[in-house]
């Protein structure tokens, strides 16, 4: 029989929740541009799939920063190396087999931009050899979440001689005109020997300062431009449909005062100019 002390001190840790594990988080800033993919993770048990279009028997199941619960996809495979749950695995239905594609959740991701991802794919297609850097000119094009430490079986590599391990990488593209509950698939790519990239579309796909709203009502400027980057200012910001003006182009130009764009010298000259003259324009 334990002591009195001893005996509630066990009480009392059985009374206190199970700390859970954080994970990483699913927002950025690469270039003093803001992405956050929080949006588009799934529960664990309920996660994206997408198929293969050049082999009908593989097909890929990923969440979007946390795991897949294994538990959940087809009975009878087999994992390779086990059955832990982890953000994205490649399923081969002929052989019944599911490789990892990445270490678990808690062991992070990277980001990166997505940069001219859509010229390095056409230039794969042709099976040429390019350097895929990120335009420094369209760093509101969108951001790449990758994945690495995958299953190692099969994937000979001819640098080191021995296994590489295998990695996944989803290119999330800046997709203004997307609904905010959709996700847009569009291709998987083998960049080299199990390196893999799924290229998706989503407005979560823009820089932060580009969006406005919430919940299902989320839109890219307002759905009255797109989203661009200012070079010397270093930031993501939005360029208005004609008509438009405002940091989400919610104002219409005719709403706009002097006041409001004073530093625009152009326009404040023409304002001052009008004022000075006693005439009513739109603008002032």
């Amino acid at each position: 029989m334990l002591p009195q002390g001893a005996s509630t001190l066990w009480i009392v840790l059985l009374a206190l929740p199970l700390a859970t594990i954080a994970l990483p988080s699913c927002t950025t800033t690469i270039d003093g541009v803001q992405y956050d993919l929080t949006p588009l993770k799934r529960p664990v048990n309920a996660p994206y799939t997408v198929q293969d279009s050049r082999d009908l028997e593989t097909n890929y199941t990923f969440n979007i920063c946390d795991d897949v619960d294994s538990s959940v996809l087809p009975q009878g495979l087999q994992f390779i190396p086990d059955a832990s749950s982890v953000p994205a695995f490649q399923i081969q239905s002929g052989p019944q087999l599911a490789y990892q594609l990445s270490s678990p959740a808690d062991s992070g991701w990277s980001f990166s931009l997505l940069g001219m991802y859509q010229a390095c794919t056409r230039c794969r297609s042709l099976y040429t050899l390019v350097g895929c850097l990120a335009d420094v000119e369209l760093k509101a094009r969108g951001i790449m979440l990758g994945y690495t430490g995958g299953a190692s079986d099969w994937c000979p590599s001819p640098a080191s001689g021995g296994q590489a391990s295998r990695a996944l990488r989803l290119a999330v593209e800046c997709a203004p005109h997307t609904s905010s509950s959709s996700v847009a698939y569009q291709s998987v790519i083998e960049t080299q020997d199990c390196h893999y990239e799924i290229y998706l579309k989503s407005v979560f796909g823009c820089p932060v300062a580009c969006l406005a709203g919430s919940g299902s009502s989320v839109t890219v400027c307002g759905g009255r431009g797109v989203c661009g980057f200012d070079a010397a200012a270093q930031a993501a910001y939005c360029i208005c449909d004609k008509g438009f003006d405002g940091p989400n182009c919610d104002k219409s130009e005719s709403s706009l005062s002097c006041w409001a764009l004073e530093s625009l010298t152009f326009t404040a000259r023409i304002c001052r100019d009008r004022r000075e003259s006693r005439q009513e324009g739109a603008l002032c």
